[in-house]
C-alpha cells in the first residue's frame, strides 16, 4: 500500500473516531450532531471525499474535510491529496434536517505527477464554497446536492526532478466545484 493510501486511510479512521466521540456527548439532548458524508460518484473519476460535520449552533455546522484523487490523464499519472476545514450555514431550518445552506471552505492541497518519465510534487492551498441542498430522512440517512467553485494556489506546471516542468490539470486558479454526498446523521 502507498504511504500516501495508508495516511488517508488512517486520517479517516481518525475522524470517525472523533465523530463517534462527539455524537455520544450529543445524544443525551435528543438531538442530531453529527453527519459523514462521502461523495460516491467520486469513485467513478478515481476520486474519494468526505466531511464530518459538527453541529455547533442550530444553524452552523463545521469540520474537517478530505480527499484523494488518483487519476491517469493520457501520459500523465496524477494524485492529489486536499485535507481541510468546511463550516455549513443553513439558510432554511436546522443544521441535521433538510435545508440549503452555504459551505465555505479552506485548506491545503499537495499534487503530485508523474508523465514521459519525470516526475514532481508541490503543494498549496484551496479556498471554495457550495451552495446546496441537503435532505434528510428520519434514521439519519441524508443526501446533499451542492454547485460552487474553488481556487487553487497551486501552479499550472510542476518543477520536475530531472530540472524540467510538468503540466498539472485541475489544482490551480478557479475550478467549478460541487457535491453530491450520501451521509449518516447521528
Amino acid at each position: 500500500m502507498k504511504r500516501s493510501n495508508l495516511y488517508f486511510v488512517l486520517g479517516v479512521v481518525v475522524m470517525l473516531g472523533v465523530a463517534r466521540g462527539y455524537a455520544m456527548e450529543s445524544e443525551g439532548g435528543g438531538a442530531k450532531g453529527v453527519n459523514i458524508r462521502v461523495n460516491p460518484l467520486g469513485l467513478v473519476l478515481g476520486s474519494l471525499s468526505g466531511d464530518v460535520d459538527f453541529r455547533v449552533s442550530d444553524k452552523v455546522t463545521l469540520g474537517p474535510s478530505i480527499g484523494y484523487l488518483a487519476a491517469n490523464f493520457l501520459f500523465a499519472e496524477l494524485t492529489g491529496v486536499g485535507i481541510g476545514v468546511r463550516a455549513n450555514y443553513y439558510l432554511t431550518g436546522d443544521a441535521m434536517n433538510t435545508g440549503w445552506y452555504v459551505g465555505p471552505s479552506a485548506g491545503l492541497s499537495i499534487v503530485s505527477v508523474r508523465a514521459l518519465g519525470s516526475q514532481g510534487s508541490q503543494a498549496g492551498m484551496y479556498i471554495g464554497s457550495v451552495i446546496g441542498r441537503q435532505w434528510v430522512w428520519e434514521n439519519g440517512l441524508n443526501v446533499n446536492l451542492a454547485l460552487g467553485a474553488s481556487w487553487y494556489s497551486n501552479g499550472d506546471t510542476i518543477r520536475a526532478d530531472n530540472g524540467g516542468t510538468i503540466s498539472v490539470p485541475f489544482y490551480y486558479g478557479f475550478q467549478p466545484s460541487g457535491e453530491i454526498s450520501l451521509g449518516y446523521a447521528f
